[in-house]
């Protein structure tokens, strides 16, 4: 009986977190679709779909190697040549470090660290920005100043990017690139910046990160399993 109501609480408490897929909406412009513009990397395995490989982290941190590679894939917008891409301090959304800005084209790399100070470094130069520490979300400015975050609840609960994850399988080639494994330390960063959620305004690809566990979220639920616990216990 106490297996069976754990089992349902942790099942309870990831569908509570869980969020449905974004929907990528292909514009009737004539331009590339997300899914046309994965594809047109993609250069073996089972392939990238748009839908089915999202995933609903909002935050990330950098792993074990110390340095994560930014490459940017492409943008397709008006405001292409005054739009930027970067990371956010997740305690702290202000606190905002450039990777990609107006002039980057497909191919353009970054590394990003961050110290044990939370100093983050981009291409080993001191940004003169402290993080609180090892946890980040993505954002994307437009030229018009509006900032997008991956973090839904910062846009008023409105999703503005599309985060895919690796999946040990497909073969994907940016730029001059040589062809290399997507794996699952790699994510697709795909923004919207206006209204038609096609999510092709600017993309591109990070590695050597993982997504940050929400302490809140543990912590519920480990209250919860102490309450079924003394529940089954006052039963007995």
């Amino acid at each position: 009986m106490i297996k069976s109501l754990i089992s349902g609480a942790f099942v309870a408490a990831f569908t509570a977190t869980a969020a449905v897929a974004a929907p990528v909406i292909p514009n009737d412009s004539g331009e590339p679709t997300l899914q046309e513009i994965l594809d047109d990397i993609t250069t073996s395995g089972v392939g990238i779909d748009v839908i089915d490989d999202q995933i609903t982290a909002d935050y990330f941190g950098i792993t074990g190697s110390g340095g994560s590679v930014s490459t940017f894939v492409i943008e397709i917008t008006a405001g292409a040549s005054t739009q930027s891409a970067g990371i956010f301090d997740k305690t702290d959304p202000t606190k905002r470090v450039e990777l990609f800005g107006g002039s980057a084209t497909t191919g353009s790399q970054v590394v990003v660290s961050i110290l044990l100070d939370g100093s983050v470094r981009v291409n080993f130069a001191d940004t003169g920005i402290d993080f609180a520490g090892n946890a980040f979300g993505f954002f994307m400015e437009t030229g018009g100043g509006n900032v997008f975050y991956s973090d839904e609840a910062l846009n008023g609960g409105v999703d503005r990017s599309v985060i895919i994850e690796g999946d040990n399988d497909t073969n994907v080639q940016v730029g001059g690139f040589a062809p290399g494994l997507f794996t699952d330390s790699e994510y697709i960063i795909a923004f919207e910046d206006g209204s038609d959620f096609d999510f092709q305004d600017l993309v591109f690809i990070t590695e050597s990160i993982e997504p940050v566990s929400e302490p809140g979220l543990l912590g519920l639920f480990g209250l919860g399993l102490i309450g079924l616990g003394f529940a089954a216990r006052r039963r007995g």
